[in-house]
């Protein structure tokens, strides 16, 4: 069987999700005829557009014609109401199977879990199936200590130790798009890079043997744009680091910039020639902050307001700075402006 998750469909990227579809229908053929899902198959959860609803529809039509059998488990991204209503219930036919109850194949080897927000409630729906102990079980659930994206990982997820004993099966994830591995778990990851989160990911599906749980993962290549994040900190670079091969028309490649940069550089930074002059002036542009380091900040004493906080910290770091009158006009002008902000 061919499995996929998290495929985030939306008209944005539409063209590329079904290159995707169309290369796990080609697999599908190619092996047993069956498809799994493992959750998130839509975007935005509670409006679709009716030409790509019909569109999809279309493709289960000719999926059921040509013989493919499809579970769909339904993720986060596919639910409306945290019964496990959702958008995939449309679909379910003679060949599709949604299943927004967990629950097992009709030959017991297969489980299904879908998504529930409430951890307790999610603990519960694996550990029904598990008791039924199928071969492999397809859900759509976070563990705690998984890469959610390349920066971030699950800190409230499943406890894998506690919550996830599994002696029989192999649980089949969908969730967090990075490809990933644990004892007994896996998640697939999606099949293309849908977000700068994803940057650096090799994107694909699994192709699964059921009877000896044998796996091998498939990296698709279905023309879907790769990210790239560049770095700039103007204070000590005067211009962007801008490798321009990267932006060549012939790659589809979203490129992001992240500006290092103060309040006062983003306020007064003339940033826009710079990035037109880079060639930069179309590409997605994320200020970040500059850190305040901890002797740049100030905190209220004991019986101090905010206003008196405010006057001893800027005299003591105006009095080790520049002395005299230029001083002084800087601390009454920066209180006047706090004191203004502070009466509303």
């Amino acid at each position: 069987m061919i499995v996929f998750s998290d495929l985030h469909l939306r008209e944005s990227s539409e063209d590329v999700c079904f290159r995707v579809l169309e290369q796990i229908e080609r697999m599908a053929l190619e092996d047993d005829q069956r498809i799994v899902c493992c959750g998130d198959f839509w975007h935005i959860r509670y409006q679709l557009n009716v030409r790509l609803l019909n569109r999809v529809s279309e493709l289960m039509r000719r999926w059921a014609d040509l013989g493919l059998e499809l579970d769909l488990v339904p993720g986060n991204h596919d639910q409306v109401d945290v019964a496990g209503r959702n958008a995939l219930e449309v679909f379910e036919g003679d060949n599709c199977v949604v299943w927004t109850e967990p629950g097992i194949s009709h030959d017991g080897r297969l489980g299904f879990v879908p998504y529930r927000k409430d951890l307790e409630e999610q603990g519960g729906c694996l550990k029904a199936v598990v008791a039924e102990a199928p071969w492999i079980i397809f859900a759509h659930l976070g563990i705690c200590g998984a890469a959610m994206n390349n920066g971030q990982k699950d800190r409230d997820g499943l406890d894998a130790a506690t919550q996830l004993v599994c002696p029989q099966a192999h649980l089949i994830l969908g969730h967090y798009h990075k490809r990933q591995t644990g004892m007994g778990w896996e998640y697939v990851g999606s099949p293309y890079q849908t977000s700068f989160g994803e940057e650096g990911n090799v994107c694909g599906v699994l192709h699964l043997v059921p009877e000896t749980i044998e796996r091998l993962w498939i990296p698709l290549d279905v023309g879907a744009p790769t990210h790239l994040t560049l770095k700039w900190d103007p204070a000590k670079q005067e211009q962007p680091p801008v490798p321009r091969m990267t932006l060549a028309p012939d790659r589809n490649v979203k490129v992001r910039l992240d500006i290092e940069a103060s309040h006062e550089m983003i306020v007064g930074g003339k940033f826009k020639q710079v990035l037109k002059t880079a060639g930069l002036d179309g590409v997605e542009v994320r200020i970040v902050p500059t850190k305040v380091d901890r002797e740049h900040r100030f905190e209220i004493g004991g019986g101090e307001t905010l206003l008196q906080a405010a006057d001893r910290f800027a005299a003591e770091r105006l009095s080790g700075g520049e002395c005299g009158a230029k001083s002084a006009n800087q601390h009454q002008a920066a209180m006047v402006a706090l004191r203004r902000w502070a009466d509303g």
